[in-house]
């Protein structure tokens, strides 16, 4: 199994490249299947960990949207 990196960050080579080479470079995102099986061999507070991971990056994805927004 491989094991889920939360670590994200903004790569702007990516954004120029194309979508073979982002999809090497960076692999697919996980099915919820996937996502349910590494969750499953977590202790209850790596769930809690991996959970608060996950909501951190959505609140960073919005804040990068309106970002986005406001410059337009």
């Amino acid at each position: 199994m491989t094991p889920i990196n939360l670590r994200v960050a903004i790569d702007p080579i990516a954004l120029l490249g194309s979508p073979v080479l982002f999809e090497i470079r960076h692999p697919h995102v996980p099915t919820v299947a996937e996502l349910q099986e590494a969750l499953r061999h977590m202790t209850p507070n790596q769930q809690q960990e991996a959970l608060k991971k996950a909501r951190a990056l959505t609140d960073f994805g919005k804040a990068v949207e309106e970002a986005f927004a406001a410059m337009k």
